[in-house]
């Protein structure tokens, strides 16, 4: 077969669309030398937070954000790949936010508050990062009985006043950072007797934490949050009355029957409790802050197709920072 020189310009011309036909749809996408931008529907890409692929996926050259989890330990042991509700979070916000877990086993708010510039340090705040979102989840420890072998209490009033200074120094850092504030889940005392008596070998008639002493600790909490104009999830109410939570919605298909079967040993969180905190913080992360919304934030550096490895480093330089 032969071809005329004149057929060649339309040769040409028509080349994109045939290539278009027999090429895979990811690979006809070519990444804009922007800082972000928007996949076309035909680049799909897969998530790790999502199990059906998400399309028209914005993209950013620029850091991606960053969330600050301080507590105690119902935070440290949220990284827990075994359904830990701060890796569910890091896992939905996989590369559009980096997810910080700074929990501390044991601590109260005079144990954050004499710890918090360490605390900040060791995760890069200042000097290398600013949160641009904070979660402030303590006082099931402060709420401890006084005079019980924990040491642990701390008087009401000094832990208002101890989560007010957490939260304005990490504001101080960061004005625009978005707090959310998260009251102590209910006390299962039954259970916390018992764990008592058979983990940490106390000899006691009554647990060293009551349910009604936590519900204490769950109102004040939510009065600071009031008072700093930040929005706050109410473990303590929600949990044993999740019907009538603002974030019903939210948390409707985790609700259990019990409300203890959301804590594992009277105090800290199960399976099923970790659920119900992550899919309520999702909740009230989409309610109050929703530019924060995972689906609304860029996903950091270009999915694989999209690399222009032609320009080598410069494909993935900042533009910001030009």
């Amino acid at each position: 077969m032969t071809c005329s020189l004149s057929a060649v310009p339309l040769l040409f011309f028509f080349l994109p669309s045939i290539l278009a036909c027999l090429l895979p749809a990811t690979l006809c996408c070519v990444l804009p030398s922007t800082s972000s931008l928007l996949l076309p529907p035909s680049c799909e890409v897969d998530m790790a937070s999502t199990s059906t692929p998400v399309q028209n996926v914005e993209v950013t050259l620029s850091r991606p954000k960053f969330f600050l989890l301080l507590g105690d330990s119902i935070t440290q042991l949220s990284s827990s790949p075994d359904g830990g509700w701060g890796a569910t979070l890091a896992d939905t916000y996989i590369r559009k936010a980096d997810v910080v877990n700074k929990g501390f086993s044991g601590y109260t708010t005079r144990s954050m508050r004499f710890a918090l510039k360490r605390v900040l340090e060791s995760a890069g705040v200042p000097t290398a990062f600013k949160p641009d979102f904070a979660t402030i989840f303590l006082g099931a420890n402060d709420a401890a009985l006084p005079g019980r072998s924990s040491g642990q209490h701390v008087p009401v009033e000094e832990y208002k006043e101890n989560l007010r200074y957490i939260a304005e120094q990490v504001k101080a850092i960061h004005a625009d950072v978005k707090l959310i504030f998260i009251t102590p889940p209910p006390i299962d005392e039954v259970a916390f007797l018992e764990t008592e008596r058979k983990k940490w070998g106390v000899v006691a008639d009554t647990p060293s934490r009551t349910n009604p002493i936590a519900g204490q600790y769950a109102a004040a909490c939510e009065e600071v949050a009031e008072g700093m104009s930040a929005p706050c999830l109410n473990l303590h109410r929600d949990m044993q009355s999740p019907a009538s939570s603002p974030l019903f919605a939210y948390i409707e298909k985790v609700v259990e029957p019990s409300w203890q079967s959301y804590l594992n040993d009277g105090l800290h969180l199960s399976r099923a409790g970790n659920a119900f905190v992550a899919n309520a913080l999702l909740g009230l992360i989409e309610v109050a802050y929703p530019d924060l919304r995972p689906d609304r934030l860029p996903l950091f550096l270009p999915p694989f197709p999209l690399i222009d490895h032609d320009k080598g480093e410069e494909a993935f330089a900042d533009p910001a920072l030009k």
